[in-house]
This record gives structure tokens, sequence and C-alpha cells, in this order.
């Protein structure tokens, strides 16, 4: 192997079409960095490399290395793909939504993140067995936390007082009746107890948990407003899973 040759192994994000048989592919490392490649006759019948190079595949890469440009896709060989453990349409949906806001954020930032890798392969791992609508929601949740964004969840975001009755977007959280805006939504002591619990919660712990279905959807949208507005960034077919 010379110089400009290097190893890597991640999970593919997604791919974009390039010529005929040519692709450029996205991937998370399992350092945490986003990387591109340029796949050439990855699309014809005879390439060893396509089944590798598919979203959802955890995959070893060789490329050829480019300090300036797209890296050079040189071989790659699967090692898991996790598209063919999900058993219904709902979890697909989410699957590609993890993907797209890991593609998202991981382009934002200069720096490796291994954690945002152990996030993704392990949502992936564990989607089968959770609620997707809690799982989503934990996922933005931790996304939002690894950018320094942490919701108040122990009491009023304004006043701090330990009896809070609504969650406010604007606020960041938790407020109290003494807080309360028109703008701010009230919720029963499901809801609250769920939004506080989501905040704190480990994600192996995710299938511990005991809440009506329904609740889940609320919750998910409550903490997308939070991601959209405090992120800036959007969920792609966030609406198809909410109408699902």
């Amino acid at each position: 192997m010379n110089k400009d040759e290097q190893n890597v192994k991640g999970i593919v994000l997604k791919q974009i079409e390039y010529k005929d048989n040519d692709i450029i592919i996205s991937l998370l490392s399992e350092q945490g960095k986003l990387l591109s490649f340029y796949a050439r006759g990855v699309k014809k019948i005879t390439s060893k490399n396509a089944n590798a190079v598919q979203a959802f595949v955890y995959s070893e890469i060789e490329y050829f290395y480019n300090q300036k440009g797209l890296h050079t896709l040189k071989r790659a060989k699967a090692i898991k793909n996790y598209f063919n453990d999900f058993d219904d349409y709902s979890k697909i949906i989410v699957a590609f939504m993890l993907l797209d806001i890991i593609n998202d954020v991981g382009g934002l930032s200069l720096n490796d993140n291994p954690r945002l890798f152990k996030l993704l392969k392990s949502s992936l791992i564990l989607i089968n067995d959770v609620d997707e609508n809690l799982l989503l929601s934990f996922f933005m949740i931790d996304i939002m936390q690894q950018q320094g964004i942490t919701l108040v969840v122990d009491h009023c975001a304004i006043c701090e007082n330990d009896k809070v009755n609504y969650i406010s977007i604007e606020s960041g959280g938790f407020i109290c009746h003494s807080c309360l805006d028109n703008n701010e939504s009230n919720y029963d002591i499901e809801i609250l107890k769920l939004f506080r619990v989501i905040n704190k919660i480990e994600l192996d712990d995710l299938k511990r948990l005991d809440f009506t279905r329904n609740n889940y959807k609320v919750m998910l949208k409550i903490i997308y407003s939070f991601y959209n507005n405090y992120t800036g960034l959007i969920v792609k077919n966030f609406e198809k899973l909410t109408l699902a």
C-alpha cells in the first residue's frame, strides 16, 4: 500500500449518481468523520464493490486519499447490512431519517466525533426493539446534546420552580404556571413525565419505557420542534412518519 492509499470502516449514509456507472458515496467513519468517495463503475453488473457501498451497509473501505477533493474508492468490503434487519415500513422511514440527520450534522463539523458513529450504529441495531417515534425523539435529543443544547427538564426554565405544567419551545423546556405565555402548550402528566425521562435516559434503556404509543407520537412532534428551532435543521420526510 502506497502513502496515498488508506483504509477506513464506517456506515454508508447515501449514494449520489454520477455519470452512467459511477456514484459518489457519503460515509460516517468509526471515528465519527464524514467522508465522501468517488466510486467508479459500481453500477455495473460485474462490480464487486456494489453491495458494500449501499446505504445502511457497515463496510471496510480502501481508497486513494485526496487532500483537496473527493477520495477515490479502490475496494469495498461489506461487514454488515443493517437494512436487511428492518421489519416494517415505519422502521425503514425512521432509519433513512437517521442517515439524513447524520449526513446533515456530520457536514457541519470538521472534528472527528466517535460518539456520532456509536449513536448511529446502536440506533440501527435497536430499531426493531423500540417504538420508532421514541427512537427518533431520543436520536434528535442526543444530537442536540452533542451540539451543546440541553433542554431543561428538572424545573421551570425561567424561574426554576419545581412545579411545572407546560413545555416551552422558546424557553427551552419545562415552565411553570407563573411563567406561562400564551404560546405555551399544556400537556397531560404522562407527556410531562416522558419528556423528562427521554432527556435523561440512555439509549439501551429505551425498550424499558412503558408509555402509550400515541404519546410517543406526540413526544416526537414536540422534540422535532425543539430540534428544528435550536439547530436550524430539518428532517427530510418527517411528515410521512407522523402521518403513518
